[in-house]
């Protein structure tokens, strides 16, 4: 129970993060200047359910993040979660 816990934590930060940086804009708008030359931050994705997939969602139309992994022991899920990757993300079925 304490693992899950810790998991659902995790995931709740990094859902409140992703939103924080989705609300402030892209970080060149945060005072950062980006060339065509940057490369887009890459990303992790942990827990490919009805969440997850939301914030799947949200990184596919933000072109400085690229989603390069999602993992969940749902096979259904990290199927979707690879879906929305566009065959550009490995799957995990363990985030460890």
């Amino acid at each position: 129970m304490e693992n899950q816990l810790n998991r659902r934590k995790f995931i709740l930060t990094s859902a409140t993060a992703l939103t924080g940086i989705s609300a402030m804009g892209f970080p060149s708008q945060a005072g950062r200047t980006r060339s065509s030359s940057d490369s887009p931050l890459k990303v992790g994705l942990i827990g490919c359910g009805s969440r997850g997939i939301g914030l799947a969602m949200i990184l596919k139309e933000l072109p400085e993040y690229e989603l390069i992994a999602c993992c969940d022991i749902i096979p259904e899920h990290l199927k979707r979660g690879l879906e929305y990757a566009q065959g550009k993300a490995k799957g995990y079925g363990n985030y460890e």
